[in-house]
């Protein structure tokens, strides 16, 4: 019996065992993500005049790549008193953590309380430094106010600094005005 059991404790002793392939450290590849979230839920506050709530069914964050990939990506901004602004959904965002800059894809829709109006379209891009949201060059986007206005047209770029937005060819559509 004590040969037993000093042959189980000079085995223990004499196993070591390697950790290296568990490390992920630096050997970790940009196409994985560091963390993974699964109905997620998050709040972000970007001044005392605006919050926002950000849900999606998948958050892949990618620190290294300095991006955030949503599916099934909802969003609600609120301003101080926690009045709804705008609100909007894609089937797929990718938020760039080191310029603020969104990509939309997928089912888009988004509303403007203030503007009474609704964009629609299959992929945009939002640049915060600009503070400029651009359709793809040959994507239709369509824009819809409550009072029955709808303006569709390829080539869509909306300049939010001075609240003009434009078309660059193949416009159509109703106007309608209050009078």
């Amino acid at each position: 019996m004590r040969l037993l059991l000093l042959l189980i404790f000079v085995g223990c002793i004499s196993c070591s065992l390697d950790y290296r392939p568990a490390q992920v450290g630096e050997d970790r590849s940009d196409q994985i993500p560091e963390t993974v979230m699964v109905q997620a839920r998050m709040v972000i506050v970007r001044s005392e005049a605006r919050r926002f709530q950000v849900s999606a069914g998948r958050v892949e964050s990618y620190p290294r790549r300095q991006r955030q990939e949503f599916t099934t990506f909802e969003f609600r901004e609120f301003d101080a008193d926690g009045e709804l602004l705008s609100s909007g959904r894609a089937d797929f965002a990718v938020y760039h953590t080191d310029s603020d800059n969104v990509e939309l894809a997928g089912n888009i829709a988004f509303y403007s309380t203030a503007q009474e109006a609704r964009i629609v379209a299959d992929a945009l891009f939002w640049n915060d430094a600009e503070r400029l949201l651009t359709g793809e060059p040959d994507a239709l986007v369509r824009l819809e106010r409550d009072g029955g206005t709808v303006v569709e047209g390829i080539g869509f770029s909306a300049d939010m600094r001075t609240s003009t937005m434009e078309f660059a060819r193949q416009v159509s559509g109703r106007l309608v005005t209050d009078e």
